[in-house]
């Protein structure tokens, strides 16, 4: 219920992840290795799909595959990192010496991401690989 709690103050109160924030505390798990181990092996949705050939209406050669989805609502994060360029100016290309600061890049990620919905992966015709993003950067709150 704690860590719950920490992890509410990095997501946004309002918008798309109003309900994800506010049932976090009640609903956040932290297993063990060999119990999340468990959960991959045997509870983890595995879906077999196959593709048809539209004009043959029959299952076209090769298009038997596999998906594994993650359970709606889970909780992902990654950490997002932008520098100036390292090197001399003058082994950069030409293009590259009036390169955008490392805040102007990650500003220009939080407009791209964040409090938005977006589709990310190859499903998007079975509703699969909806994304609710949010960015935080220390300093600016939660």
């Amino acid at each position: 219920r704690e860590l719950g709690e920490r992890l509410k103050g990095y997501l946004p109160r309002e918008g798309l992840h109003t309900h994800f924030t506010n049932s976090l505390t009640q609903r956040l798990a932290v297993v063990p290795d060999d119990a999340f181990y468990y959960f991959v092996q045997f509870a983890t949705e595995i879906v077999t799909r196959i593709a048809l050939d539209s004009e043959k209406k029959v299952v076209r050669e090769h298009a038997l595959w596999n998906e594994e989805y993650l359970p709606s609502e889970t909780l992902l994060y990654a950490t997002c990192f932008a520098t100036k360029p390292r090197a001399p100016k003058c082994s950069l290309p030409a293009e590259w010496n009036n390169a955008p600061s490392a805040d102007h890049i990650l500003s220009f990620v939080k407009e791209l991401a964040d409090n938005k919905c977006f589709q990310l992966g190859g499903d998007e015709t079975i509703g699969k690989g909806l994304v609710a993003a949010s960015v935080y950067r220390p300093g600016e709150g939660g």
